[in-house]
């Protein structure tokens, strides 16, 4: 898959005028997802080897942009539904590597407990919300560095 920068923005623009809410495109060594949230704007997501360019995030729509000190990368994992964050049973950090599928918190909603896993392999770089805290739907709990 041979995607450019104009190609990841008129997908970034057909997502966010239509109903559709993500898109993922993979290859044997790409990976693009595009989604969109409730009151946030569409973001794209790369993964890609170290010499590919980055997705980064702007106000309105995902460009390109390289990301100082690191060659791979990020990725965030994001809230799927409205309620109270509170942490794994293992709290994750910045430093913590997590996997697919590895449990990185946990959000409370309607009383009824919802495990949230990684989607992305990586190391966490940055933790966006504290336990106990309400979080909304769409919004950035953790980002990821590829690794």
């Amino acid at each position: 898959m041979t995607m450019n920068i104009s190609d990841i923005e008129k997908l970034v623009e057909l997502v966010s005028c239509s109903r559709v809410a993500e898109v993922t495109l993979e290859s044997e060594n790409r990976r693009i997802t595009v989604r969109k949230g409730i009151g946030r704007p569409v973001s794209a997501v790369m993964e890609a080897p170290s010499d590919a360019p980055i997705i980064g995030e702007s106000e309105s729509a995902e460009y390109a942009e390289e990301i100082p000190g690191s060659a791979y990368p990020l990725s965030t994992i994001i809230a799927p539904m409205v309620g109270i964050f509170h942490n794994a049973e293992q709290a994750v950090d910045v430093g913590s590597r997590v996997e697919i599928g590895h449990v990185v918190g946990i959000i409370e909603s309607m009383k009824l407990m919802n495990d949230i896993r990684a989607e992305y392999a990586g190391i966490v770089r940055e933790v966006h919300v504290e336990p106990g805290v309400a979080v909304e739907y769409g919004q950035t709990l953790f980002e990821l560095e590829a690794v």
